[in-house]
């Protein structure tokens, strides 16, 4: 379970996250389209003996990650078609086994904007976090609209009061909240993932 520590991601088990409850509040009252980030946010195609993988996924691992978090998902009610590895972290036979669960995969160290034809399985995003500025981000706005690009924004966890180590990816919701007062200020369009690849012209 995520709401109770210790969990059973691998990235951050003493954290609690949100309910099955909230989640769908989140996809029913605000109609945030909710994907896939595995079952347990192991590395997919590496390994890292230091951070508590020292070794490298099988196949049929990472197919299991892939599979059952997606029946996980469908359990609650949710048709997740979108994918996001953890750490960012693929490689040509894990996108294979990607495309064959999900239509779409945002990656993570793949920043950058998005140009049309956009790619299924390679949406870049730019990650924000402490240290990473409001300025910044409405700079990130700024160049979509004058370059007519599909910005992607990352984040991790939203508090009231975050961390100040980038490493622990945690963003102010005063800053969230300006950030998404501006992008309203600028009356372009807001769309999800299913929405720009799969529903959208």
């Amino acid at each position: 379970g995520m709401t109770t520590a210790p969990n059973t991601c691998r990235a951050d088990n003493n954290g609690t996250y949100m309910t099955w409850a909230q989640i769908a509040q989140l996809q029913a009252t605000y109609k945030w389209e909710i994907g896939s980030h595995t079952v347990t946010h192991p590395l997919l195609a590496s390994k890292d003996a230091a951070d508590g993988q020292p070794n490298t996924l099988t196949a049929t691992q990472v197919s299991q990650e892939l599979a059952n978090s997606k029946a996980a998902l469908a359990s609650h009610g949710i048709t997740a078609t979108s994918f996001a590895p953890p750490y960012g972290d693929y490689n040509p036979a894990v996108l294979a086994q990607i495309a064959k669960n999900y239509g779409t995969m945002r990656g993570f160290a793949d920043t950058g904007y998005n140009t049309w034809p956009y790619s299924d399985y390679l949406i870049r995003d730019q990650q924000v976090q402490v240290g990473v500025s409001v300025a910044t981000v409405k700079s990130y706005v700024d160049t979509a609209i004058a370059n007519n690009q599909w910005l992607v924004l990352t984040f991790h966890n939203i508090k009231t009061t975050p961390s100040t180590d980038p490493a622990d990816y945690e963003y102010a919701t005063a800053d969230l909240d300006a950030i998404a007062a501006y992008v309203k200020s600028k009356n372009v369009p807001v769309v999800n993932v299913n929405q720009a690849m799969v529903t959208g012209d």
